[in-house]
């Protein structure tokens, strides 16, 4: 009986050993990255209320982790807990996201800052969207400016 518990004593320390080793010597998947934020501009004015998000050629966007603020100031997440974005060139899509009900309700009368759907239309998907940004190793700051015109 002393036997059996000590063998059994001595795989369970092996089983952890294992999970220990594969846990801690793994490869990380994430690519090279770059901490980036900027601000978003409508013809030189701050553009409140939208998600920014940087499509890379290859592999996972890195969004803005809330809608830009009244200046027009945003942040990219790639995870969320890893700040920024992949190293690499970036097709860059806006989606309005109101943070109240009440500025949903003047989304739809029309009373904020830009035009929302036109916006949608010029800039919502990667299929449609001109904005480029090229995300180096040195990339901090992305100042994104458009136009309705």
């Amino acid at each position: 009986m002393q036997e059996a518990q000590r063998q059994r004593g001595l795989w369970q320390w092996c089983l952890v050993g294992c999970l220990f080793a594969v846990g801690c010597g793994g490869q990380s998947d994430r690519p090279e990255m770059a901490t980036v934020s900027g601000k978003l501009t409508l013809d030189g004015k701050p553009l409140p209320g939208y998600i920014v998000t940087f499509q890379p050629s290859t592999g996972r966007p890195s969004v803005s982790n809330m809608p830009t603020n009244a200046e027009g100031q945003f942040e990219l997440w790639y995870t969320y807990k890893d700040k920024g974005a992949k190293v690499d060139k970036h097709k860059v899509t806006l989606a309005y996201s109101p943070t109240s009900d009440d500025e949903a309700m003047a989304a739809q009368s029309g009373n904020v800052t830009g035009n929302p759907k036109a916006i949608a239309e010029k800039y919502g998907t990667v299929a449609v969207t001109p904005l480029e940004f090229e995300v180096s190793d040195n990339t901090t700051e992305a100042n994104i400016d458009i136009s309705l015109n």
